[in-house]
C-alpha cells in the first residue's frame, strides 16, 4: 500500500500552529486564564475573590492576607491568556475601613487608554458604586444626573460580594481623576471619595 504524503496546506497549517504556540509562550502567555495569574509574578499567593469579562478581557480580583489586586487578563487569538496589568487597591481618604479603590489606564497602539477600574466596599447597604470624572473638589453634585452631566465619564458598576469593576477603552483626553461614590438599594448616594 502507498503512502500519502502530506499536503502543503497540511504542513503550513502545522507550522503556523507551531509558532503561534512558540512565540505565544515565550510572550508570557499560557493556554489559561488560571495559569495566567498562577505564573504572573506579580502574584504572590491568594485567590480571586471576583471575575468579570468583557470580550477578550477578563478582570480578576486577586485577594491575600495583606491585600486587593486588580488584575487585567487579556486572551488573544482564542487560546492564549496573559496578564496585562496589575494595580493594587487602596483605601479612599474618606471611607478608609469601608471603600478600597483603584484606577489603572496603559495607551494602546490605537493611542486609546485600555483602563481597569475597581472598588470593594464593606458596608452591606452599598449596591452599586458610580465612578466618574466630575470635579469632586468644586460643588459636590448630589444627584446622579447632576453628576452624570458634568462628567466626560460615568459608570454605575453593580456590588457583587462587596466588590464591583470594569474594563474601559478611553480616549486620550478624557481626564481620569476618577471620584468613586457609593450607592444604596434607592440610588441615594452614601458616600464620595477619589
Amino acid at each position: 500500500m502507498m503512502k500519502r504524503k502530506p499536503s502543503g496546506f497540511k504542513i503550513f497549517l502545522l507550522v503556523i500552529c507551531l509558532s503561534v504556540i512558540y512565540f505565544g509562550v515565550n510572550g508570557g502567555y499560557t493556554f489559561s486564564k488560571a495559569n495566567a495569574l498562577k505564573n504572573s509574578n506579580m502574584l504572590h499567593g491568594g485567590d480571586s475573590v471576583y471575575e468579570i469579562t468583557s470580550g477578550t478581557n477578563t478582570i480578576v480580583i486577586w485577594h491575600t492576607v495583606h491585600k486587593d489586586q486588580v488584575v487585567l487578563v487579556k486572551k488573544k487569538w482564542g487560546l492564549l491568556y496573559r496578564v496585562e496589568d496589575v494595580s493594587q487597591m487602596y483605601p479612599s481618604v474618606s471611607e478608609p475601613k469601608t471603600l478600597f479603590r483603584t484606577w489603572s489606564a496603559q495607551m494602546n497602539g490605537k493611542k486609546r487608554y485600555e483602563a481597569i477600574i475597581a472598588a470593594q466596599t464593606l458596608d452591606p447597604k452599598v449596591k452599586s458604586i458610580v465612578v466618574s470624572n466630575d470635579s469632586k473638589d468644586a460643588d459636590i453634585a448630589d444627584h446622579i444626573e447632576e453628576i452624570k452631566n458634568s462628567s466626560t465619564f460615568f459608570i454605575e458598576l453593580p456590588v457583587t460580594n462587596g466588590y464591583a469593576a470594569t474594563y474601559q477603552v478611553l480616549d486620550p483626553g478624557v481626564s481620569t481623576g476618577f471620584v468613586f461614590r457609593t450607592l444604596d438599594q434607592n440610588g441615594s448616594i452614601i458616600s464620595t471619595s477619589r
